[in-house]
């Protein structure tokens, strides 16, 4: 889940950590298609390709979704810094990066050495530069719009995380000769 409530992805109400995993096993997603339950990380592993761990000093939810996430192409991100270092030490060759929603994220982001994946109103040159100077692969996230993608397009980002993938498929194809950067 990506929410901590359960009302706008979900039909029912509620905190996520307020259910136990049963209980949210029945649970019907929101969607434009065929109704659907919530489901298991282990049972959609094979289309996931980012994991979020929203747990703050979460080591052993860490290595479980590691262990699930085996011998798939995958990224783990995280708020908490310390969920990347565990995945470092737990399997060293997972990809991670550190989710920013202020500019003081990319001094940890450097530090780290980790990708820094920003709220796209964050992009600009500067952060950018420093980012980009300290080696390191910058992000995007949530761009669900167009105008918010001609936005940060001017920034080149390695990777833009949006809730309307098809959006960003598109205008990349129309815009960009071959849809690459």
């Amino acid at each position: 889940m990506h929410d901590q409530e359960l009302a706008r992805t979900t039909l029912v109400t509620g905190r996520v950590t307020d259910m136990i995993s049963s209980a949210l096993l029945q649970v019907h997603l929101r969607s434009a298609g065929t109704p659907a339950m919530v489901p298991l990380l282990r049972d959609v592993a094979c289309d996931v390709t980012l994991v979020e761990i929203k747990q703050n000093n979460a080591r052993d939810l860490v290595g479980r979704v590691i262990q699930v996430m085996e011998g798939r192409e995958w990224r783990l991100q995280s708020f908490d810094r310390a969920n990347l270092v565990y995945a470092r030490e737990l399997a060293p060759s997972v990809p991670v990066a550190l989710l920013m929603s202020d500019l003081a994220g990319a001094t940890a982001a450097i530090a780290g050495g980790w990708p820094a994946y920003m709220d796209h109103g964050l992009l600009d040159e500067a952060v950018v530069a420093r980012l980009r100077n300290g080696g390191l692969a910058v992000g995007a996230w949530t761009v669900n719009s167009e105008q918010a993608l001609r936005r940060i397009a001017p920034f080149r980002p390695d990777v833009i995380i949006s809730d309307v993938p098809q959006l960003i498929r598109d205008w990349l194809a129309d815009e960009l000769p071959g849809g690459r950067w």
